[in-house]
C-alpha cells in the first residue's frame, strides 16, 4: 500500500473505538477536553505507525468526519448587531485545506490565515435579534497537517463587538489530534521458572524436567479504521516480524546439533539456534501471538545447562508508508540459574607460568555434594563442565595447582585453549548450600613466590 502526502488520511486507532458508538467520529468536542488541554473520549487518535515525511508532515484528512468540531459558542446573550469573531490557531500542525466555522446555521467569513497557516480568523455579525446563550459554534477541518507524533491542539479564542466596544466572548484550548500505537509488545518473566539441577549434572532442570518457560511476550494489536471507517488490518502496517531470544552466557545444550531433541519455540513457532541466540524471522501477520519462550533440552541431553539471562526481541517488517516502532523492542524474561551453590574467580595465573597459583574448595554446609568447575579464559571461551570434588559435609580439598586443573580440563575438553592473556576465570558450582549464604561453596585461591618463601592468599570467593 503506497501513500503520497496528499492522499494519506488518517489511520485511527482503534482504542478510540473501545465502548464508544461509531458516530463518536463525527465530531470532537472541544468544551469537553479542554479542561486539561489533553484528550478526551472525542479525541482523534492517529496510529503512530503511520510515517510523517521529516519535510512535508502528514496530510490527516477527514473522510469519515471525524475532524469535525463543535464547542459552545456564547456563555450568556450575544446582543443583536454584534460582530463575532473566532481566531481558531493549531499548535503542531497547519490548515492543508481552508476550514469553515458556523454558527446558528450560517457560514463566518475567513478573514485571515487559513490554507497554509497554522491559524484561521472568521468574522460574522450575528444579525438583527439577540443571539441566545449556549448556542453552538461548528468548526469543520477537512485536511489538516501534522508534523510529528506530538500531537495537536487547538485553541479558539472568540471576542464580540459592538456600540460599547470589544469583549472577550470565550477561549479555550483543547486537544485536537494524538497519536496512539497500535501494536505494543509486553515480556513477562516466569516466576516459577525450575533451576538448574546440579545435583543431575546440571544437564536438566529440578524434578528431572527437560525443559523450562522463560516467560511470556505477548504481540497485541488494537484494531483500527481508517480514514473511511474501514477496518485497518495489521498486515497495512507489518506483514511479518522477526522474534530472537538470546543467552547472554550462550544456549548451547539447547542446540539441535548437540542434542537432536532440543527445542527452543514461542508459542507454536521453532526457534533456530545460533550461537546464543535463537531465531526465527518471516512470520506472518497472521501469528502476530501472545506465547510463552520454552526452552528444552530434549530427553537425551548430556551438555551443560549455562547460567544465564535470557533477553526476547521482536522486530517488525513494515509495509510501505508505515513504521513499526511500536514493534521494535526488547524485554528480559527470567534467566536460567542453578541450584546448590556456586562461586567465581575471575583472576587465576598462567598454568606454568613463574608464580605457582593453587585453589582449595571448601564445603561449609552440613550436606556432602559433588563440586564441578569450568574454566573460561580471557577470550571469551569457557570449557565443559569437569568434576572436580565430592566433599563431605564441613570438608576441603587439598591445595588444587593451577597448573594440574587446566590439564584436568584439557584432558575432558580438548578444544578449550588458554587464549591470547594466558590467564583464566575459575566458575565452581557445588551440589550443597545456597549461594550468597553461609552454607555456599567457598573457593580459595593462592599463590607462591618465585623462591618459595612468601605464601600469599589472593582472594577468597566465597560465592
Amino acid at each position: 500500500m503506497t501513500f503520497t502526502k496528499k492522499k494519506l488520511a488518517a489511520v485511527i486507532s482503534g482504542t478510540l473505538l473501545t465502548g464508544m458508538a461509531s458516530t463518536a467520529l463525527a465530531v470532537v468536542n472541544l468544551d469537553d477536553n479542554s479542561a486539561t488541554a489533553t484528550a478526551g473520549d472525542t479525541t482523534v487518535a492517529i496510529a503512530s505507525e503511520v510515517s510523517i515525511d521529516a519535510t512535508d508532515g502528514l496530510d490527516v484528512g477527514d473522510g469519515a468526519g471525524f475532524l469535525d468540531a463543535t464547542m459552545v459558542l456564547n456563555p450568556a446573550i450575544i446582543p443583536a448587531n454584534s460582530d463575532i469573531r473566532v481566531l481558531v490557531t493549531l499548535s503542531n500542525g497547519t490548515f492543508s485545506v481552508e476550514p469553515v466555522a458556523t454558527f446558528s446555521g450560517g457560514a463566518m467569513g475567513i478573514i485571515a490565515g487559513g490554507t497554509g497557516s497554522s491559524s484561521a480568523e472568521f468574522n460574522a455579525n450575528v444579525g438583527t435579534s439577540d443571539l441566545a446563550a449556549g448556542d453552538d459554534l461548528d468548526l469543520t477541518f477537512d485536511e489538516i497537517n501534522v508534523e510529528n507524533t506530538d500531537g495537536v491542539s487547538v485553541t479558539v479564542s472568540v471576542t464580540r463587538a459592538d456600540n460599547f466596544g470589544t469583549a472577550s466572548v470565550k477561549s479555550l484550548t483543547s486537544a485536537l489530534l494524538e497519536h496512539t500505537d497500535s501494536f505494543a509488545v509486553t515480556y513477562t518473566p516466569d516466576a516459577a521458572i525450575d533451576d538448574i539441577d546440579v545435583t543431575a549434572g546440571a544437564v536438566s532442570f529440578e524434578g528431572a524436567a527437560t525443559g523450562v518457560t522463560a516467560g511470556e511476550v505477548a504481540i497485541a494489536y488494537t484494531a483500527g479504521v481508517d480514514e473511511t471507517g474501514a477496518a485497518l488490518a495489521q498486515a497495512t502496517i507489518s506483514n511479518s516480524y522477526a522474534i530472537s531470544v538470546e543467552g547472554a552466557n550462550g544456549l548451547d545444550a539447547f542446540s539441535t546439533s548437540t542434542n537432536a531433541d532440543a527445542t527452543i519455540t514461542f508459542g507454536a513457532i521453532a526457534l533456530e539456534l545460533d550461537g546464543t541466540t535463537a531465531s526465527a524471522t518471516a512470520n506472518t501477520a497472521a501469528a502476530f501471538v501472545t506465547g510463552d519462550v520454552d526452552l528444552d533440552v530434549g530427553a537425551t541431553n548430556a551438555t551443560v545447562i549455562n547460567e544465564t539471562s535470557i533477553v526476547a526481541t521482536v522486530t517488525g517488517t513494515p509495509e510501505t508508508g508505515f513504521n513499526t516502532d511500536s514493534l521494535n523492542s526488547s524485554g528480559s524474561l527470567s534467566s536460567l540459574n542453578k541450584n546448590g551453590s556456586a562461586a567465581r574467580l575471575s583472576f587465576a595465573l598462567t598454568p606454568g607460568g613463574a608464580y605457582p597459583q593453587f585453589i582449595r574448595i571448601t564445603n561449609p554446609s552440613g550436606i556432602s555434594g559433588d563440586v564441578t568447575l569450568q574454566l573460561t579464559n580471557d577470550d571469551g571461551d569457557t570449557s565443559s563442565s569437569v568434576a572436580i570434588a565430592s566433599l563431605d559435609a564441613g570438608a576441603s580439598t587439598d591445595l588444587l595447582s593451577i597448573d594440574d586443573v587446566f590439564a584436568t580440563v584439557q584432558a575432558a575438553d580438548a578444544t578449550f585453549e588458554l587464549g591470547a592473556t594466558a590467564k583464566l576465570r575459575v566458575s565452581i558450582d557445588a551440589e550443597f548450600g545456597e549461594t550468597g549464604e553461609s552454607t555456599g561453596v567457598i573457593l580459595g585461591s593462592f599463590s607462591l613466590s618465585t623462591d618459595g618463601n612468601t605464601f600469599n592468599m589472593m582472594t577468597d570467593a566465597s560465592n
